[in-house]
């Protein structure tokens, strides 16, 4: 997140985000040749991960990012699990929950919006995660975070 945001409404906030998401896909499409090329572990997965930062708010697709890193959907899905730990899928809720808590520290929004910022489409889908990854409701982590 880009310092002081607060000073920002939602909507600017929101252009913020979208820019910069705008700037690090282009950066990882001029990097993508390298990675194709050179196919480095380093690089490959330097990739993977800012395509999931960049993408998290919206409906990322695995097939996409296959194609940046020079590899199908199917070896790519291997790849995640095997060298980074865990599959696509996985890594896309961690980022989306990784946003989620920050937003509920840093920001007054409502879960709900919080909730669609961070991509996911149900709220009840996204408190049960939430719940299952740090043991409490978004409510309930807001509360004990503002002390």
């Amino acid at each position: 997140m880009i310092p002081n945001m607060r000073n920002y409404d939602t909507k600017q906030q929101a252009d913020i985000r979208q820019m910069s998401a705008c700037f690090i896909l282009l950066h990882l499409q001029s990097i993508m040749n390298n990675v194709k090329t050179k196919n480095s572990t380093e690089e490959r997965q330097a990739v993977i991960k800012t395509y999931i930062q960049s993408r998290y708010n919206r409906e990322p697709s695995l097939s996409e990012l296959a194609s940046m890193v020079g590899m199908t959907a199917e070896s790519l899905s291997r790849y995640m699990s095997c060298k980074m730990g865990m599959p696509f899928s996985k890594w896309l809720i961690r980022q989306r929950l990784s946003a989620a808590e920050q937003e509920l520290r840093v920001t007054g929004l409502a879960i709900s919006e919080i909730c669609y910022r961070c991509g996911y489409s149900t709220l009840s889908n996204f408190n049960r995660q939430f719940k299952s990854a740090y043991g409490c409701t978004p409510t309930e982590y807001r509360m004990k975070a503002k002390g």
